[in-house]
């Protein structure tokens, strides 16, 4: 039994929670404690909004007055997350307008997958942005997708801006980075909008540029891309660019001797689009620079090449869907993704999240997980951690949230002086 779990089975065997009986002098029991809800995807086997479909009855049968607030840092399930903010109304993209046919629409634009086969990618119309999911086009786990980085290329996504450049120019996009399966470092997506890659005695590579050409790549010919957006690039995590390899290569189905070798590509390529950068009036983006390893570097290619603004994910989807404001007054902070552990304090959504309860003095943030491992100990880390003991499995995910719920209400129950009473259905 890990330590959490303990604090946690210690909390629900605390001394009951005392109540009044037909006797008892009469008297005004606590208002049920208000529970913020604020999970981020559980990987592939429960996304954001379905979590929170699932959780908040079980909130609200412990006595607790449960408000969902799912979240995203750019990763899948981005468009799911900013659709369901705007139509519950509480996104700055607008609140939900009396007529159905002025809410979110998707645009469906013609591109291809990380393995060149033909697809069609999504893109979310809000009120104040097109938002746009990396995953849903040359995602990790998309149908039929095998993980074989080293055969991937962002050049799918280069299509979709381009593609969404001509129906919509002047649209304000929102593009987030998490979830694919490519480690090319953004070179199949710049050849897609125009910087072509030459290969000594070759010529430009005329197939989708892969992972294993950017080791071969000698020269960048064409002008900077004339995107008419603007666009803002969600990064789903803080690695740097020549960090990409070793931290997202053996996900991807890298092997160890694949590892250094890509490594080494990543730092020829870099020095090489920051020439041609400079040679363009532009200037790369700093190596070091947080997120740009996002994406098999796809990020910092993007960012170097003027295409938009490198930003944190995470930061930027608590702001737009107003998560301070849905704290204010919460008695607790659930979080909830599929693994928890010290990354996910470093950019992500529980780390965006948690400061931000820190920040307004939410009393208790504890966290329903798929997996933990190695948290940070209170403040930095979680009050109280529930781990689901089959990730794959829905009656035990909801077991645990049982669990959470009773303990969480256990806790907030003390602090009112134990005289809260279960709501009346």
């Amino acid at each position: 039994m890990t330590e959490y779990n303990h604090h946690v089975l210690s909390l629900i065997m605390a001394k009951p929670v005392t109540r009044t009986s037909r006797t008892s002098p009469p008297h005004y029991p606590a208002p049920h404690p208000r529970v913020l809800y604020a999970p981020d995807s559980y990987g592939g086997f429960l996304g954001a909004v379905d979590a929170c479909r699932r959780v908040e009855p079980i909130l609200r049968e412990a006595g607790l007055a449960p408000r969902c607030h799912p979240l995203s840092d750019g990763g899948e399930g981005l468009l799911e997350v900013l659709d369901w903010h705007h139509r519950k109304g509480s996104a700055r993209t607008g609140t939900v307008p009396a007529n159905p046919s002025a809410l979110p629409r998707y645009l469906e634009l013609d591109s291809e997958d990380a393995m060149g086969r033909p697809t069609r990618a999504r893109a979310l119309l809000l009120k104040e942005h097109v938002v746009l999911e990396s995953a849903r086009v040359i995602g990790l786990n998309m149908p039929g997708q095998i993980p074989a980085a080293m055969e991937a290329s962002s050049h799918g996504l280069g299509l979709v801006l381009r593609a969404l450049a001509r129906e919509l120019p002047g649209a304000k996009v929102v593009l987030g980075l998490g979830g694919t399966v490519t480690m090319d470092a953004g070179a199949g997506a710049l050849q897609a909008l125009g910087i072509l890659p030459w290969v000594p005695g070759q010529g430009p590579i005329q197939q989708p540029v892969q992972a294993r050409h950017i080791s071969q790549i000698t020269r960048l010919k064409g002008c900077p891309p004339q995107l008419p957006l603007d666009v803002s690039i969600l990064s789903d995590v803080r690695t740097p660019l020549l960090g990409a390899p070793d931290t997202f290569g053996p996900q991807k189905g890298l092997d160890r001797a694949q590892i250094p070798r890509l490594r080494a590509a990543f730092g020829a390529w870099a020095r090489l689009l920051g020439r041609w950068c400079v040679a363009n009036g532009k200037e790369p983006l700093p190596v070091n620079a947080p997120g740009g390893g996002a994406a098999g570097g796809l990020g910092w290619a993007l960012a170097s090449a003027g295409v938009g603004r490198l930003i944190p994910g995470s930061a930027f989807v608590a702001s737009i869907t107003g998560l301070e404001q849905s704290l204010r007054g919460a008695g607790a902070l659930l979080l909830g993704e599929g693994r928890m552990d010290p990354p996910s304090f470093q950019g992500k959504v529980a780390g965006q999240a948690l400061a931000t309860a820190r920040s307004a003095s939410v009393p208790l943030v504890a966290a329903l997980v798929g997996q933990a491992r190695d948290l940070p100990p209170a403040p930095r880390g979680p009050d109280l951690v529930v781990q689901v003991r089959n990730r794959r499995s829905f009656s035990a995910f909801d077991e645990a949230a049982r669990t959470m719920a009773l303990a969480i209400a256990r806790r907030l129950g003390q602090s009112c002086g134990d005289t809260m009473e279960p709501p009346v259905e």
